[in-house]
């Protein structure tokens, strides 16, 4: 059998591939590498920031273990704490813990704490708890940050910079998958900071159609010397940009703060419960595929649905493509997402062992 693969997640397979559908993949392989794909994030270790290497400090261990959860539910920790999910049979779940080291603000030295858990008893416990779970494939954001210091000059955020360094903490430390845009000469040619700062809607148009993310967030930090404020742009492909405004004292909060909302964004009706949980391999078909623009769209889909652990195409006959996909959820959870994501429309209709799909026009 025949075997193409597109990256680690998915094969396409076909015994009769004829001339038309060879030349279709090789036009999804040409272009694939534009596409962003659903990132695994590690959910058994999280930190929470504290004020000393003392591990027996007050709440220290407890808001680790909260932050925890957070990663894995998709709750904020200040909504985990208020449920009370938390007891004492939760610290069996941790492995071990250490320290590292955060930048120093005003003189102040802070650190996090990371616990590592066992990942099969941290979801044992969180089915117990009837705690949701938001599954571990994430759909990557690309965020796009500039910065304004005391003097009013404003530039591109660089990786070294400490805006960059909490945002990029307390989103990973949420769960939330972000890659950070790398300027180069041709962006500078096309775009200046001001248009990241005023949130200019070409921005988000070229960060969506050219660099191929459906999640764009541009962030807007100013120093103001006495603290500093931010203004973003959270940008979903097809919908209306969410502005948000703050004005804070330390980085670690405002970031904090940031992250939260985000997180709660990229987690809505993305959370599962217990009994929907099962490991399982499902056959499907989709019908109306005309093109090659609508397989793209239907490549890039599978790989970003995050409960799809892997999945092959086994024939593409007439304008009806056929597949096998291996879940992690009930098939009935599976079609309710998918109906949900504005991509495919499920068709309840029998036709045995497989789930029925039509293409929705873009």
């Amino acid at each position: 059998m025949n075997k193409i693969p597109l990256n680690a997640n998915t094969q396409i397979l076909s015994p009769k591939l004829d001339a038309l559908f060879v030349c279709l993949i090789f036009c999804m392989l040409l272009v694939f590498s534009l596409q962003s794909v659903a990132k695994e994030v590690n959910v058994n270790q999280a930190a929470a920031l504290v004020d000393s290497q003392n591990v027996k400090a007050p709440g220290a261990l407890k808001s680790a273990m909260f932050n925890l959860i957070s990663k894995g539910s998709g709750l904020n920790a200040e909504a985990v704490e208020s449920q009370g999910w938390l007891d004492d049979s939760f610290s069996s779940v941790i492995l071990r813990h250490y320290f590292e080291q955060a930048p120093r603000h005003n003189g102040q030295q802070q650190y996090w704490l990371h616990v590592v858990a066992d990942e099969q008893l941290l979801r044992q416990k969180m089915v117990e708890k009837e705690i949701p779970i938001w599954p571990n494939r994430r759909t990557p954001m690309l965020v796009w940050m500039v910065s304004e210091d005391e003097s009013g000059v404003l530039s591109f955020e660089p990786e070294t910079g400490d805006n960059h360094y909490w945002l990029n903490k307390w989103l990973e430390n949420k769960g939330v998958p972000a890659d950070f845009y790398q300027v180069d000469a041709s962006d500078l040619m096309n775009f200046a900071p001001e248009d990241v700062k005023l949130l200019n809607p070409d921005v988000i148009d070229y960060l969506h159609q050219v660099q191929q993310y459906e999640n764009v967030l541009l962030v807007y930090v100013k120093d103001t010397g006495l603290g500093y404020s931010y203004r973003m742009g959270l940008a979903k492909a097809g919908e209306d940009v969410i502005i948000k405004h703050r004005q804070f004292v330390k980085l670690s909060q405002g970031f904090n703060h940031l992250s939260d909302f985000v997180q709660s964004h990229q987690a809505a009706n993305q959370q599962i419960f217990a009994n929907e949980l099962a490991n399982r391999t499902i056959s499907i078909q989709i019908n109306n595929i005309y093109n090659a623009d609508q397989m793209l769209m239907i490549i890039n889909y599978l790989n970003n649905q995050s409960l799809i652990n892997q999945w092959q195409i086994e024939k593409l006959k007439g304008q009806v493509l056929h597949l096998r996909l291996d879940i992690s959820v009930l098939a009935e959870t599976f079609t309710r997402f998918v109906d949900n994501e504005s991509v495919l429309n499920y068709l309840p209709l029998d036709t045995g062992n497989s789930l029925i799909f039509s293409a929705l026009p873009q």
